[in-house]
């Protein structure tokens, strides 16, 4: 299989770049077909491309739409947790109104260059957790 040579970094790079624009279309190219796209905020999560998609377009055209709702989407890092066997990974960190106001860390998943999975995490691991890099792709 051929496959792309996506990186996490990079992905995270262009999932942040699509919030700071609003536009979901940027995302498009580096979704798989079969991507899974879960909340903490959820009870259920959005499997498939079309579907998490759909969901990204209704959510950033909401916010478009939403003068008071500034998204500011930076690059980051997951800290482990203390005898975590886990390494650090980039994540994008999320907050509304103000570069200050976290309220959520976007975590990703690749498979064979494409992004498979993205979770959005406020309760564990918490946003304060996440290393800041003061990297805002536009």
């Amino acid at each position: 299989m051929d496959c792309q040579k996506l990186g996490q970094r990079e992905a995270a790079a262009i999932l942040a770049k699509a919030w700071n624009n609003l536009d979901a279309s940027l995302l498009e190219p580096y979704i798989a077909d079969d991507i899974i796209f879960w909340s903490q905020q959820a009870l259920t999560d959005m499997t498939g491309k079309n579907a998490v998609m759909a969901h990204l377009n209704t959510e950033m055209e909401s916010l478009r739409k939403s003068s008071h709702d500034r998204v500011f989407a930076e690059l980051g890092e997951t800290k482990p947790y203390p005898l975590s066997p886990g390494i650090p990974e980039p994540c994008v960190i999320l907050a509304h109104g103000d570069r200050n106001n976290v309220r959520a860390l976007a975590l990703l998943r690749l498979e064979c260059g494409k992004i498979n999975s993205i979770g959005i995490c406020s309760d564990a691991p918490h946003p304060s957790t996440a290393r800041r890099t003061g990297e805002y792709p536009h």
